[in-house]
């Protein structure tokens, strides 16, 4: 595997698996009232994984 994509992969899941921290962190703290940090933090994961880098 070429080093530049591999190096962009695992910046993307590392970034993903930021996401999805906060999404626990949210939900642990029974957050999920505040709708719109919920949304963005599902949106910006799903941003990190689907990546065309």
């Amino acid at each position: 595997m070429d080093k530049e994509l591999q190096k962009n992969i695992i910046n993307r899941l590392n970034r993903a698996e930021g996401q999805i921290h906060a999404l626990r962190h949210l939900l642990a703290e029974s957050d999920t009232e505040n709708c719109k940090e919920f949304i963005t933090q599902i949106k910006a994961a799903r941003s990190a994984l689907v990546s065309n880098t």
